[in-house]
């Protein structure tokens, strides 16, 4: 498994995240497209919000990049965005306790 956080902050950031939220079902559309895609988590946060992307492979994790780029381009042309900041790697835990039993 392989993950990718991109967190935005900064002019644009909050709009952004509001107008994902107003598209959430465009959102999942787009992102459901991710080769291998295992979990994808929209987060707000004070300074504008975070993506989370699992999948199988780090090609999945790239394309769910690309696909974030896209839809941004697309649905946001408007918003003065900083690049987002990127982490990601290997994913050593993956706990999910609505699972445990």
């Amino acid at each position: 498994m392989h993950a990718v956080v991109r967190l935005y902050t900064g002019q644009g950031a909050q709009p952004l995240f509001q107008m994902l939220e107003d598209k959430r079902e465009l959102v999942k559309g787009a992102i459901a497209r991710t080769p291998g895609l295992s979990r994808y988590t929209l987060i707000r946060t004070r300074h504008g919000g975070a993506s989370l992307t699992v999948c199988r492979t780090p090609n999945g994790t790239d394309e769910s990049t690309r696909i974030a780029r896209r839809f941004i381009a697309a649905h946001a042309p408007h918003l003065d965005l900083a690049a987002p900041n990127v982490a990601e790697g290997a994913v050593i835990l993956d706990l999910d306790l609505a699972h445990l039993d």
